[in-house]
């Protein structure tokens, strides 16, 4: 979020300079980013670390037997 944050505000800083048309090269920016892949390599492993932090392994030993289905029936 701080980097899409500072991205914009540098292109709007840069817009009002008039250095460059805003508009056009954020579109430009975006047509260049294949979100699928940004999604599944660049932010799946943050949000699986965040998510681990939260896990009491006491409640997930008393889930075992539901974990080991889910896991041999994927």
């Amino acid at each position: 979020m701080t980097i899409a944050l500072a991205l914009s505000l540098t292109l709007l800083l840069a817009g009002t300079l008039g250095l460059v048309d805003a508009k056009e090269h954020a579109a430009e920016i975006l047509r260049g980013i294949d979100f699928n892949e940004t999604l599944f390599h660049g932010m799946l492993a943050f949000l699986l670390c965040a998510g681990a932090q939260h896990l009491d392994l006491n409640d997930l030993r008393s889930e075992t037997v539901a974990v080991l289905l889910l896991y041999c029936s994927w």
